[in-house]
């Protein structure tokens, strides 16, 4: 725990993806020595991790072999499946993409049924609305949402009356899970 604690309490560890833009009034703009390695590089996630990441998300176990007693044969064909050679380069094959975005495995964690987390935050009534999509982010992507996203999720919901809740979070779900933010370790 205290190794856990030292490594995310780091600089390093803290390192944003984005650069920020340089003024004239900062001193990085003066300096001759660039300081782009203060920023982290944006990698996509292997098969594996992938699938552990999926997994997470949704509040199922893991199920790697060397932690678990079952097969790990779901979990060896998707990452076979999400093989890349270069990690550096985050970008998905479209064989990728679409499995990704319409396959079993996926589809199955858009539901309460296949997916304990929003199981739970659906047969909790007093979960607010707003604090079921806060949930989903802080599952998915590790944050809560920023306040456009939640105003334009929140603007759905109420537009997209036909959907019961557990359609609404699971297409949230779904949404998340496919954009590049869950793709990649940065």
């Amino acid at each position: 725990d205290l190794m856990i604690a030292g490594m995310t309490g780091s600089h390093a560890y803290r390192l944003s993806t984005v650069s920020l833009p340089k003024t004239p009034d900062t001193p990085e703009a003066s300096a001759s020595t660039s300081l782009e390695w203060q920023h982290a590089k944006v990698r996509g996630l292997t098969g594996e991790q992938l699938y552990d990441s999926l997994q997470t998300a949704a509040g199922l176990p893991a199920e790697r072999a060397d932690i678990t007693r079952g097969s790990g044969r779901v979990r060896r064909e998707f990452s076979s499946q999400f093989y890349v050679e270069q990690t550096t380069m985050a970008e998905r094959s479209i064989s990728q993409a679409l499995t990704l975005m319409n396959g079993a495995h996926v589809q199955q964690m858009t539901t309460a049924r296949g997916n304990p987390m929003l199981a739970s935050i659906i047969n909790s009534p007093f979960i607010s609305p707003d604090d079921q999509i806060m949930t989903v982010f802080i599952a998915v992507l590790s944050r809560p949402p920023q306040d456009a996203e939640l105003n334009v999720v929140k603007r759905h919901f109420e537009t997209n009356t036909t959907a019961n809740r557990e359609s609404q979070l699971g297409n949230l779900f779904w949404a998340l899970v496919n954009s590049p933010e869950f793709n990649t370790n940065h």
